[in-house]
């Protein structure tokens, strides 16, 4: 399948697209729980979403978790890195689809995670 750039809120609410892709990736979007909330509905299970963030911590992962396992992920894997020229510190935050949507209110609204940022029991 050929690659897709667009805003994720948008594509998401187009049902040719969910549960599509095997890779998506994030980029000066909002929290990281609402990157997973446009990424992860994206991707096929077994496909990743990388999302690119500067400071993180512990509790970061924790704030992010229970969105990803809710919306059938898992954080796979965290890595940290250096820019070449300031040396400032990023991280790119690995999202593995294990199974399909557990949410019927996905796909989220244009806003929607800012102003409900976790999703409902």
């Amino acid at each position: 399948m050929p690659s897709l750039t667009g805003r994720a809120e948008e594509i998401g609410r187009q049902p040719q697209h969910r549960a599509t892709y095997d890779l998506a990736l994030t980029r000066a979007l909002g929290p990281a729980p609402t990157c997973a909330q446009y990424a992860l509905p994206l991707l096929k299970v077994g496909g990743l979403a990388v999302l690119y963030r500067g400071h993180w911590t512990d509790a970061d992962t924790d704030n992010l978790t229970d969105t990803v396992t809710r919306l059938g992920g898992i954080v796979d894997f965290i890595e940290r890195f250096s820019t070449p020229l300031t040396k400032g510190e990023r991280h790119c935050i690995y999202l593995r689809k294990v199974a399909a949507e557990r949410v019927t209110e996905s796909p989220r609204l244009v806003s929607t995670p800012d102003r409900h940022p976790h999703l409902p029991d």
